[in-house]
């Protein structure tokens, strides 16, 4: 049974989420010491929120935290839809070190997964926590229903072609990777997404049309949501 934690409010939701994630960090850092370790985290809105809260914290040694976005947006970094721009700028913007796995300049989907794949490789893996959100439409990282893209659980990562509304192809880690991650944190912070959690839930929930639902059977997931 995935563990569900309702918070009442966004702000009691970020501060929850923050610490989760910073004390999974803090961890890592105090169980390998001199050693890199490494995180997943989401693009989009939801992160904007909460990372600041996370990297706030001294306890962590930033030096050796090397961080991978779930999925990437497959536009340039300066581009307001960069997961990578966006990701750095929070960095930046907290004065830590940005230890960021990118794909590159190079926007072709195979060039760019080569790339990216070729950076994960340098990672220290398992990470130790992946951040994940749920779509409006049950998708995570940029694992999308109907889609054959890193559905399988066989798959590490792969490229998505554009999948309407979204108007760039992306890159995604699959569940194979998400499923390595020693802790997963899955926020849904708007009504529409915690609509989505509750049909992934179900028992009879279909991975293929919820991919959330392919998370959140993996025991190592931890919800955290708004109240119906």
């Amino acid at each position: 049974m995935v563990d569900i934690q309702t918070l009442p409010d966004a702000e009691a939701l970020a501060v929850a989420a923050a610490a989760f994630m910073g004390d999974a960090l803090s961890a890592a850092c105090d169980i390998s010491p001199g050693k890199r370790v490494s995180w997943v985290v989401p693009g989009g809105r939801t992160p904007r929120a909460i990372l600041p809260l996370v990297l706030a914290r001294d306890d962590i040694d930033w030096d050796r935290v090397y961080t991978v976005a779930s999925d990437e947006r497959l536009v340039p970094v300066e581009d307001a839809a960069s997961t990578e721009g966006m990701l750095r700028g929070l960095f930046a913007d907290a004065g830590r070190p940005c230890h960021y796995i990118s794909f590159g300049t190079d926007l072709a989907p195979n060039a760019a997964l080569a790339t990216w794949t070729a950076g994960l490789d340098t990672m220290a893996w398992p990470p130790a926590v992946a951040f994940l959100g749920v779509g409006d439409d049950s998708h995570t990282a940029s694992i999308f229903p109907d889609r054959i893209e890193a559905r399988d659980d066989s798959i590490f990562a792969a490229a998505v072609p554009e999948t309407p509304p979204n108007v760039a192809p992306r890159l995604t880690l699959g569940l194979k990777a998400i499923k390595d991650c020693l802790q997963i944190l899955m926020l849904a912070n708007t009504p529409e997404k915690v609509a989505q959690l509750a049909l992934s839930m179900a028992p009879d929930a279909d991975p293929n049309e919820l991919p959330v639902a392919a998370v959140l059977r993996m025991p190592q997931s931890v919800v955290m949501c708004l109240p119906e």
